[in-house]
């Protein structure tokens, strides 16, 4: 890879954007890869990684359970998939940007001061820190789901 920024690619990134793949570095894990399915978005992708200006690289485990634990201090975890988990963590291994337009990991990324280039959406305008609450009861909780004091349904709210 040369001087250039690197940046992850998250699938909203590839799907949703028309990057010029050969003005930067870029790095994909397979995971994510495989969430691209638009056929027009494939064919660049492809073509960018053929070509060498996009990688396809997996996080070590260190790093995935670095954004994993940073997600779960800020209230995203349950609301994010592996491949989200994944896209952090190779930001924070490779000290790159990320490109997506997933809210989740924007507030995750800005936590862990790692900056986020979105691609179609505005972005998120201030870090946020969600707690789980259970809908009956209202006693705080530690992940979605059941309440298991009271069995109702577990909602998200700011904190």
């Amino acid at each position: 890879m040369d001087s250039k920024k690197l940046k992850i690619l998250d699938a909203s990134a590839v799907m949703r954007s028309n990057h010029d793949y050969r003005d930067g570095n870029f790095i994909i894990s397979s995971n994510v890869k495989n969430e691209v399915l638009d056929e027009n978005a494939v064919l660049g992708l492809e073509t960018a990684i053929n070509s060498g200006y996009v990688k396809v690289m997996d996080a070590n485990l260190k790093y995935l359970e670095i954004a994993r634990e940073a997600a779960k201090v800020s209230g995203d975890l349950p609301v994010m998939s592996d491949e989200d988990i994944e896209v952090l963590a190779l930001g924070i291994e490779y000290c790159a940007d990320i490109a997506s337009d997933d809210y989740a990991i924007q507030n995750v990324a800005q936590k862990l001061g790692i900056n986020c280039e979105k691609t179609t959406q505005t972005g998120i305008k201030k870090n946020i820190k969600w707690v789980w609450k259970c809908s009956g009861c209202r006693k705080k909780q530690h992940s979605n789901g059941v309440c298991d004091i009271c069995g109702h349904e577990k909602r998200r709210y700011r904190r």
